[in-house]
């Protein structure tokens, strides 16, 4: 009961447009803080995907503590396909009020707001989804809330790839305001810590596993340099 009850109260004042959202009965309170990616990525994105401008500038929010000094962050990464926060937010609120920390909710490229408002509009997709369902009839279970994302990776399997590449570089650039104090909202050089689900795992994972990779090829140059 206290869970419903916490979802509908968040989702009744969040607004992804309203820069400071006040949570009823609550010292925790929501910010959108706005995010330009400013990748090169020339080599990657089709042409048609720049002119997605929602995936380039767009704002992401974050639950404030009540204690505002805190160092402790966490980001927030969602689920594939994921075309808004509010199942997230109580998760959120809860992370927050709990640990007294930051907590980021961060989209993935071309998800939540990164993507074009049309995706999430069911009579605009119903009409892609017929048409596709004609030429893939053996795809029985395909619905209206997946097919944007199913007809691009059809046109384009590396997409995959290049939005997480994307979102990858974007987490680097916040994680570096974070650390250099350029962050608007979030105190110098705090401890961020990772909350992730499904392909945000996934992605976390990856971005975990980069610096190893990094580490290990420095070692080998220094044994092969030893060696020599």
């Amino acid at each position: 009961m206290e869970y419903t009850n916490d979802f509908y109260r968040l989702k009744s004042v969040f607004n992804p447009d309203t820069r400071e959202i006040k949570i009823p009965g609550s010292q925790v309170k929501i910010v959108n803080e706005s995010f330009i990616s400013d990748i090169d990525m020339g080599e990657f994105l089709q042409s048609d995907d720049f002119s997605i401008s929602e995936n380039l500038s767009f704002t992401y929010p974050i639950f404030i503590p009540e204690n505002t000094g805190s160092r402790k962050v966490i980001l927030f990464l969602h689920g594939l396909n994921e075309r808004s926060w509010i199942k997230y937010l109580v998760w959120a609120y809860w992370l927050s009020l709990i640990t007294g920390s930051y907590v980021i909710l961060f989209p993935i490229s071309f998800h939540i707001n990164r993507s074009h408002s049309s995706w999430i509009d069911p009579r605009r997709m119903q009409q892609f989804l017929t048409e596709r369902n004609k030429y893939c009839s053996e795809i029985s279970m395909s619905t209206f809330a997946n097919i944007a994302l199913s007809n691009r990776l059809t046109e384009e399997p590396m997409r995959f790839f290049n939005s997480g590449y994307q979102t990858a570089f974007d987490i680097v650039k916040l994680m570096n305001q974070i650390r250099l104090g350029k962050h608007n909202i979030i105190p110098e050089s705090s401890h961020v810590n990772i909350f992730a689900y499904s392909i945000g795992a996934f992605l976390a994972q990856i971005m975990m596993l980069y610096p190893l990779r990094k580490k290990s090829r420095r070692s080998r140059r220094e044994t092969s340099r030893t060696r020599g």
